[in-house]
């Protein structure tokens, strides 16, 4: 085998300041600092060190004894280096120090490992080396082999012989832009060109093109990038095969669903946050207060407070207690004849995965098609919110990966998960299984995903409900009833709701007539990503849309809080929106959660305690609604509505009534007469198609008055801000 020497000497090491290398030795000592003025000549010639040995030990050790050289001139360097450094300190638990050019000593360059950075223009080391780099970047431009490059951002990094001293390694980073200097993990190549991406940091880039040096230290190959391999998965077509139609879950049908975000709700053991526990200990308030089905957001292990980037889908996060407290939960949940759905996250994870972090960094990983990584190393990546923002499919330090949902083998993965929950212990009783999931982002992954999902998940347990959030406007919603959910949440009419146009809130009532008639919608004032309803709405102005709530078919949903007009927003963060639920008129006694602060410390009447048995409240308005619900959830559940034209009289003139909302529910003879006034006072004409004489009862507030409408028309004086809601049996 042919062998290499570089013999090196060093000449023209000057003394800081000093001209010549022949000034006295006692200078050299006490300023301990030499700098390199002039290369002396590298020769080549013979020697015992075999290449392929040094080859394959000093690539394991190049890490180690590590100096960060980078240019003084040149600030992008500095920044360059220190994330170097502080991505081997964490990743690698190795330190290493960033050195200026101008700052090098022998010491330095003869017993270290180097890495140069920057270009020969600014570098000084590398300006000294060049000639002897068998690889080099000169306008923006690389050449190796028969190969040349060019890009404004491109760079280049190799490792390579330390040229000071051969039992020493060196790596070049080289670019004659700042963007194209990316540090490479050595894993698969021993040379990586690439483009640079817009984020500063260490061990990630878009490769283009990637070889290895032989045993002589050759290049005799280049394999360039294919860039249909960037995107991998992310274009995947799923085989859907036969469909099965499954039916609504006829128990779901109709019912009142409440969020709870757990860390604000309940506390038992004082540490600030809420628990398990503390939903166990207050079923008997939502009980009363008429909640079906319960909605936790995710209770699982993760490394946020808000849990959205799960690490383990199969552990409860410590915060919340145990699997037994769960467990015990969901016991007296059904024991109370009430539900649970569970909040799952199915189209991202957290960084912290175990599967991602297998992954990450690793293209040999069994994992590496689970995830939409974007570059060859494995270190950049989809994150979860890459449909929407293009940019969001190189990401590099991503909290929230996203799941490849177009690999079988992610699927599979995802229906065990759901089936785990069906019965976590494994005994073969579903007294602690959950009752449904209310799955996050949906739009994110694929409809053939959800189709493949839902085949599998209700095979495993028919009756389940699945519950998308599917932040989208009306027309876009009609796939996902398409064999995929069987509720959507009605961003639609919420958006709607809080411009407070009415005509648009008619249209959107109108335009979900057209869709199955088993689509059910979850409508809602609030939720954890929007600024609380009462923030900026007059309490009884929400009442009253907490009556169209309650008055409609679907599944009234509620934030908890919302049942007491709790405030918050998103000023400061999403925080703002998920604050303590005040149970208390000074937020004080058992059960107060403190990981973050209430909306108003001050006594404000929104508080349980303050509004418990005050029949004009808030809280006494959502029990009566509930109440009211269940008395007639025969027409709730499958009844069809009809918008009633309503005009108020302005200056002799019938013009169309802007605050008031009128709607026939009807289900077989059975007609509910529901009339919600949004504004003031007044008269208003209702025209009724089709009706000669019908006679009805008001059957909201119990109260012994009768409603005819004769000729399909009537004329009534409304109150302000109020709910009515009429009755005819046949």
């Amino acid at each position: 085998m042919k062998k290499l020497i570089l013999t090196i000497t060093f000449l023209g090491l000057l003394i800081v300041g000093v001209g010549g290398c022949n000034e006295p030795k006692k200078t050299v000592v006490k300023k301990e600092k030499l700098v390199v003025k002039k290369m002396a000549d590298i020769s080549l010639g013979q020697s015992d060190i075999k290449l392929g040995e040094y080859y394959a030990l000093n690539k394991k050790e190049l890490w180690n004894n590590l100096a960060i050289i980078y240019s003084a001139d040149d600030r992008n360097g500095y920044i360059i280096a220190s994330g170097v450094r502080a991505d081997l300190k964490k990743k690698k638990n190795i330190e290493s120090k960033i050195i200026k050019d101008s700052d090098i000593t022998k010491e330095i360059l003869v017993n270290h490992n180097l890495l140069l950075i920057g270009n020969t223009k600014n570098n000084r080391v590398l300006k000294e080396v060049e000639r002897y780099l068998p690889i080099k970047i000169n306008n923006n431009s690389v050449k190796i082999l028969d190969k040349t490059y060019n890009n404004d951002k491109l760079g280049i990094t190799y490792f390579y012989p330390n040229l000071y001293n051969l039992n020493n390694s060196m790596i070049v980073m080289m670019a004659e832009n700042g963007m194209g200097l990316k540090m490479y993990d050595f894993q698969k190549s021993d040379i990586i060109i690439l483009n640079g991406i817009s984020q500063v940091m260490p061990v990630n880039f878009k490769e283009i093109a990637y070889a290895n040096f032989d045993t002589q230290w050759n290049v005799k190959k280049i394999d360039e990038v294919d860039p249909k391999l960037l995107n991998t998965g992310e274009n995947v077509k799923l085989e859907l095969g036969d469909l099965k139609k499954y039916n609504f879950p006829e128990w779901a049908k109709g019912k009142f669903i409440y969020e709870i975000f757990l860390r604000s709700f309940y506390d038992t053991n004082n540490d600030g946050v809420g628990d398990l526990k503390g939903l166990e200990e207050k079923l008997d308030y939502l009980k009363e207060l008429g909640v079906d089905i319960i909605w936790l957001t995710p209770i699982f292990e993760s490394p946020s407070y808000h849990g959205y980037n799960i690490n383990d889908y199969f552990k409860i996060n410590s915060d919340f207690g145990t699997m037994e407290d769960y467990r015990s939960l969901v016991k007296e949940i059904h024991k109370k004849e009430m539900h649970i759905i569970l909040d799952l996250p199915l189209n991202h994870c957290s960084n912290r995965e175990p599967h991602f972090k297998n992954s990450y960094n690793n293209p040999d990983s069994k994992y590496d098609k689970w995830f939409y990584y974007s570059n060859l190393q494995n270190t950049i990546y989809h994150d979860w919110f890459f449909k929407s923002n293009n940019a969001r499919r190189e990401s590099i330090n991503s909290r929230m990966p996203a799941w490849n949902t177009n690999n079988m083998e992610v699927i599979e993965f995802h229906n065990e998960i759901l089936k785990f929950w069906f019965d976590p212990n494994k005994d073969g009783n579903n007294d602690d299984g959950v009752d449904g999931f209310r799955l996050d982002y949906v739009k994110g992954p694929s409809h053939d995903y959800w189709k493949i999902l839902r085949q599998k998940v209700k095979k495993e347990k028919e009756n389940v409900l699945l519950l998308g959030e599917a932040w989208v406007d009306l027309e876009e919603m009609k796939p996902f009833f398409d064999n995929e959910f069987d509720a959507l949440f009605d961003f639609t009419m919420q958006g709607s709701m809080t411009t407070g146009v009415m005509g648009d809130l008619k249209k959107t009532i109108q335009g979900q007539k057209e869709f199955p008639k088993e689509a059910q919608f979850a409508r809602f004032l609030s939720n954890h990503d929007l600024d609380r309803f009462p923030t900026y709405i007059p309490i009884e102005r929400v009442k009253i849309y907490a009556s169209l709530l309650f008055t409609l078919p679907g599944m009234p949903t509620l934030y908890y809080g919302d049942e007491i007009g709790a405030k918050g927003d998103g000023a400061d963060g999403d925080e703002g929106r998920r604050r303590p639920l005040e149970w208390y008129k000074d937020n004080q006694g058992r059960g107060m959660t403190r990981w973050t602060s209430v909306y108003n410390k001050n006594i404000d009447g929104i508080s349980v305690e303050e509004q418990e048995n005050d029949n004009k409240s808030m809280l006494e308005h959502i029990k009566k609604l509930s109440r009211f619900r269940k008395k007639y959830l025969d027409i709730f559940k499958d009844g069809e509505i009809e918008l009633i034209n309503v005009f108020e009289n302005k200056n002799g003139k019938e013009r169309s009534a802007k605050r008031v909302m009128a709607y026939f529910i009807k289900k077989d003879l059975k007609k509910m007469l529901v009339i919600l006034n949004f504004g003031n006072a007044g008269e208003y004409i209702f025209n009724f198609k089709g009706i000669d004489e019908e006679k009805y009862s008001e059957v909201f507030y119990n109260q012994e008055k009768n409603l005819v409408i004769k000729n399909g028309r009537i004329k009534m004086e409304l109150e302000k801000l109020k709910t009515n809601v009429f009755f005819k049996e046949k």
